[in-house]
Protein backbone atom coordinates (compact mmCIF):
# COMPACT_ATOMS: atom_id res chain seq x y z
CA UNK A 1 0.00 0.00 0.00
CA UNK A 2 2.37 2.69 -1.27
CA UNK A 3 0.98 6.15 -1.93
CA UNK A 4 1.23 7.33 -5.57
CA UNK A 5 3.90 10.01 -5.19
CA UNK A 6 4.14 12.62 -7.94
CA UNK A 7 7.50 11.44 -9.26
CA UNK A 8 6.03 7.98 -9.86
CA UNK A 9 2.47 8.22 -11.19
CA UNK A 10 0.66 10.73 -9.06
CA UNK A 11 -2.35 11.34 -11.30
CA UNK A 12 -5.69 11.93 -9.64
CA UNK A 13 -6.88 8.64 -11.13
CA UNK A 14 -4.10 6.71 -9.39
CA UNK A 15 -4.75 8.49 -6.11
CA UNK A 16 -8.43 7.55 -6.43
CA UNK A 17 -7.51 3.89 -6.98
CA UNK A 18 -5.09 3.98 -4.04
CA UNK A 19 -7.74 5.29 -1.67
CA UNK A 20 -10.17 2.65 -2.90
CA UNK A 21 -7.56 -0.01 -2.11
CA UNK A 22 -7.40 1.49 1.38
CA UNK A 23 -11.14 0.83 1.61
CA UNK A 24 -12.42 4.38 1.13
CA UNK A 25 -15.18 4.68 -1.51
CA UNK A 26 -14.43 7.46 -4.01
CA UNK A 27 -16.15 9.38 -6.81
CA UNK A 28 -15.17 12.18 -9.24
CA UNK A 29 -15.65 15.84 -8.32
CA UNK A 30 -15.34 19.10 -10.26
CA UNK A 31 -13.77 22.01 -8.35
CA UNK A 32 -14.17 25.45 -9.88
CA UNK A 33 -13.75 29.13 -9.05
CA UNK A 34 -17.00 30.82 -10.01
CA UNK A 35 -16.97 34.11 -8.10
CA UNK A 36 -14.24 36.60 -9.15
CA UNK A 37 -15.01 38.67 -6.05
CA UNK A 38 -14.04 35.74 -3.81
CA UNK A 39 -10.66 34.53 -5.14
CA UNK A 40 -10.17 32.00 -2.31
CA UNK A 41 -13.61 30.43 -2.67
CA UNK A 42 -14.21 27.31 -4.74
CA UNK A 43 -17.31 25.32 -5.59
CA UNK A 44 -17.23 21.52 -5.42
CA UNK A 45 -19.71 19.50 -7.46
CA UNK A 46 -19.90 15.70 -7.80
CA UNK A 47 -19.80 14.58 -11.43
CA UNK A 48 -21.89 11.43 -10.99
CA UNK A 49 -25.67 11.42 -11.01
CA UNK A 50 -26.09 10.51 -7.34
CA UNK A 51 -23.04 12.28 -5.95
CA UNK A 52 -21.40 10.66 -2.94
CA UNK A 53 -24.05 7.92 -3.02
CA UNK A 54 -22.27 6.60 -6.14
CA UNK A 55 -18.93 6.33 -4.31
CA UNK A 56 -17.19 3.04 -5.08
CA UNK A 57 -14.10 0.97 -4.33
CA UNK A 58 -14.41 -0.91 -7.61
CA UNK A 59 -11.22 -0.23 -9.57
CA UNK A 60 -12.80 -0.75 -12.99
CA UNK A 61 -15.55 1.74 -12.19
CA UNK A 62 -13.04 4.26 -10.83
CA UNK A 63 -10.83 4.02 -13.90
CA UNK A 64 -13.89 4.42 -16.14
CA UNK A 65 -14.86 7.60 -14.29
CA UNK A 66 -11.38 9.10 -14.55
CA UNK A 67 -11.12 8.07 -18.18
CA UNK A 68 -14.23 10.18 -18.78
CA UNK A 69 -13.16 13.01 -16.45
CA UNK A 70 -9.33 12.83 -16.26
CA UNK A 71 -9.03 16.17 -14.43
CA UNK A 72 -11.61 15.33 -11.77
CA UNK A 73 -10.74 15.77 -8.12
CA UNK A 74 -11.39 12.90 -5.71
CA UNK A 75 -14.38 12.86 -3.40
CA UNK A 76 -14.32 10.37 -0.56
CA UNK A 77 -17.00 8.98 1.74
CA UNK A 78 -15.21 8.62 5.07
CA UNK A 79 -18.45 7.79 6.86
CA UNK A 80 -18.70 4.57 4.85
CA UNK A 81 -15.62 3.24 6.67
CA UNK A 82 -16.49 4.51 10.14
CA UNK A 83 -14.46 7.71 9.94
CA UNK A 84 -15.15 11.43 9.78
CA UNK A 85 -13.21 14.64 9.19
CA UNK A 86 -13.09 17.86 11.17
CA UNK A 87 -13.05 20.53 8.44
CA UNK A 88 -11.17 23.60 9.71
CA UNK A 89 -11.93 26.60 7.49
CA UNK A 90 -9.81 29.70 6.91
CA UNK A 91 -11.48 30.96 3.72
CA UNK A 92 -12.18 34.72 3.64
CA UNK A 93 -10.69 35.21 7.08
CA UNK A 94 -12.58 32.35 8.73
CA UNK A 95 -11.27 31.58 12.22
CA UNK A 96 -11.43 27.78 12.18
CA UNK A 97 -7.94 27.32 13.72
CA UNK A 98 -8.87 29.62 16.63
CA UNK A 99 -12.06 27.64 17.24
CA UNK A 100 -10.10 24.39 17.15
CA UNK A 101 -7.53 25.76 19.61
CA UNK A 102 -10.33 26.76 22.00
CA UNK A 103 -11.87 23.28 21.77
CA UNK A 104 -8.53 21.58 22.42
CA UNK A 105 -7.88 23.87 25.38
CA UNK A 106 -11.23 22.82 26.84
CA UNK A 107 -11.33 19.12 25.95
CA UNK A 108 -7.71 18.13 25.28
CA UNK A 109 -5.54 17.71 22.20
CA UNK A 110 -6.73 15.62 19.29
CA UNK A 111 -4.81 12.36 18.76
CA UNK A 112 -2.05 11.93 16.19
CA UNK A 113 -3.92 11.13 13.01
CA UNK A 114 -4.24 11.95 9.33
CA UNK A 115 -4.31 15.66 8.55
CA UNK A 116 -4.92 16.97 5.05
CA UNK A 117 -3.83 20.47 4.06
CA UNK A 118 -6.36 22.19 1.80
CA UNK A 119 -5.32 24.66 -0.94
CA UNK A 120 -7.00 27.55 0.92
CA UNK A 121 -4.79 26.96 3.98
CA UNK A 122 -7.32 25.03 6.07
CA UNK A 123 -7.15 21.37 7.03
CA UNK A 124 -9.20 18.21 7.30
CA UNK A 125 -8.47 16.17 10.43
CA UNK A 126 -9.49 12.52 10.04
CA UNK A 127 -10.84 10.69 13.08
CA UNK A 128 -12.44 7.34 13.82
CA UNK A 129 -16.13 7.54 14.66
CA UNK A 130 -18.76 5.27 13.19
CA UNK A 131 -22.16 6.92 12.99
CA UNK A 132 -20.84 10.50 13.23
CA UNK A 133 -22.97 12.43 10.77
CA UNK A 134 -22.01 15.40 8.64
CA UNK A 135 -22.87 18.78 10.06
CA UNK A 136 -22.08 22.17 8.59
CA UNK A 137 -21.48 24.91 11.15
CA UNK A 138 -20.84 22.44 13.99
CA UNK A 139 -18.74 25.17 15.58
CA UNK A 140 -17.73 28.58 14.20
CA UNK A 141 -15.84 27.90 10.94
CA UNK A 142 -15.66 24.15 11.63
CA UNK A 143 -17.74 21.53 9.82
CA UNK A 144 -18.00 17.80 10.40
CA UNK A 145 -17.77 15.56 7.33
CA UNK A 146 -18.94 12.04 8.14
CA UNK A 147 -21.94 9.85 7.38
CA UNK A 148 -24.17 11.48 4.78
CA UNK A 149 -21.36 13.72 3.51
CA UNK A 150 -17.95 13.64 1.88
CA UNK A 151 -14.55 15.33 1.68
CA UNK A 152 -12.07 16.09 -1.05
CA UNK A 153 -9.20 13.62 -0.71
CA UNK A 154 -5.43 14.22 -0.99
CA UNK A 155 -4.00 14.14 -4.49
CA UNK A 156 -6.89 16.29 -5.74
CA UNK A 157 -6.05 19.40 -7.73
CA UNK A 158 -8.19 22.54 -7.48
CA UNK A 159 -7.80 26.01 -9.05
CA UNK A 160 -6.14 27.07 -5.79
CA UNK A 161 -3.65 24.20 -5.59
CA UNK A 162 -3.36 20.63 -4.32
CA UNK A 163 -4.98 18.84 -1.39
CA UNK A 164 -2.02 17.23 0.33
CA UNK A 165 -1.19 15.03 3.29
CA UNK A 166 0.46 16.96 6.09
CA UNK A 167 3.98 15.76 6.83
CA UNK A 168 4.75 15.00 10.48
CA UNK A 169 7.94 14.51 12.44
CA UNK A 170 7.42 12.49 15.62
CA UNK A 171 11.14 12.66 16.47
CA UNK A 172 12.61 10.18 13.99
CA UNK A 173 12.34 12.24 10.82
CA UNK A 174 9.50 13.35 8.53
CA UNK A 175 6.74 10.88 7.66
CA UNK A 176 3.54 10.93 5.65
CA UNK A 177 0.50 9.77 7.61
CA UNK A 178 -2.25 7.92 5.70
CA UNK A 179 -5.57 6.54 6.83
CA UNK A 180 -8.30 4.22 5.62
CA UNK A 181 -10.14 1.02 6.37
CA UNK A 182 -7.21 -1.37 6.73
CA UNK A 183 -5.51 -3.61 9.26
CA UNK A 184 -2.04 -3.63 7.72
CA UNK A 185 0.16 -1.36 5.59
CA UNK A 186 2.89 -2.91 3.48
CA UNK A 187 2.53 -6.12 5.47
CA UNK A 188 2.95 -4.30 8.79
CA UNK A 189 -0.01 -4.49 11.21
CA UNK A 190 -1.59 -1.04 11.49
CA UNK A 191 -5.14 -0.21 12.51
CA UNK A 192 -6.61 2.36 10.09
CA UNK A 193 -3.64 4.75 10.24
CA UNK A 194 0.05 4.31 9.33
CA UNK A 195 3.19 6.34 8.64
CA UNK A 196 5.34 6.16 5.49
CA UNK A 197 8.96 7.36 5.75
CA UNK A 198 9.77 6.98 2.07
CA UNK A 199 10.99 3.41 2.52
CA UNK A 200 8.59 1.50 4.76
CA UNK A 201 5.29 1.68 6.63
CA UNK A 202 4.94 1.66 10.41
CA UNK A 203 1.90 1.77 12.76
CA UNK A 204 1.04 4.89 14.72
CA UNK A 205 0.34 3.94 18.31
CA UNK A 206 -2.64 1.64 18.64
CA UNK A 207 -4.33 3.12 15.56
CA UNK A 208 -7.72 4.78 15.47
Amino acid sequence: MTAPMEEEYGSQAEWAVWFARCGIPVFPVKISKDDPEKPDKTNKRPLTRNGHNDASTDEAQIRAWWSRWPDAAIGGSLGAVGMFAVDVDVTDGAAGPDTLADLEAEFGKLPETVRVLTPSGGEHIWLKGGGVTSRNGWRPDIDIKGAGGWVVLPGSVSPLGVYDFEIFDFGDGPVLVAGGNFGAAGGVPARSVAAWDGTSWSPIGGGI
